[in-house]
């Protein structure tokens, strides 16, 4: 994730990761199954650790977005709501394995000035559908 530019980039990678990796341990899921409590209790008491962690690889791209540069939100804002969307993730996982993380990143990179609109990846699966 370091080596990734600064950057919408750098959170989807992020994103992915991080639900990627909760989402396909065995021991995390099976937790949250046998015992919801203790999981939120240990994220309850670990949240701030967790932000700590993800704060160093996201706050080179959350600084660069619109509402951090005009003063509307914070860093610190913006990696707390990111925290609190990655865990709500595997607390309450989606049925698609990357849509929130892509979505996410395409409303970030729509807040960071002078980057195009549209992935790539999204932008050449459109014209591949409309080959079909």
């Amino acid at each position: 994730l370091a080596a990734a530019p600064p950057g919408p980039e750098r959170i989807l990678l992020a994103l992915d990761h991080a639900t990627r990796h909760v989402r396909e341990h065995p021991m995390l899921q099976r937790m949250l199954e046998t015992d919801p409590g203790f999981v939120l209790r240990g994220l309850r008491a670990q949240f701030a650790d967790i932000k700590n962690e993800l704060r160093p690889v996201l706050a080179p791209a959350l600084e660069t977005l619109e509402p951090v540069r005009s003063g509307a939100a914070g860093v610190d804002d913006l990696v707390d709501w990111m925290s609190r969307l990655m865990l709500s993730a595997y607390l309450l996982p989606a049925a698609g394995s990357g849509h929130m993380a892509e979505k996410l990143t395409a409303v970030f990179r729509a807040l960071t000035p002078g980057s195009p609109q549209r992935p790539p990846r999204a932008a050449a699966r459109r014209t591949a559908n409309r080959r079909k």
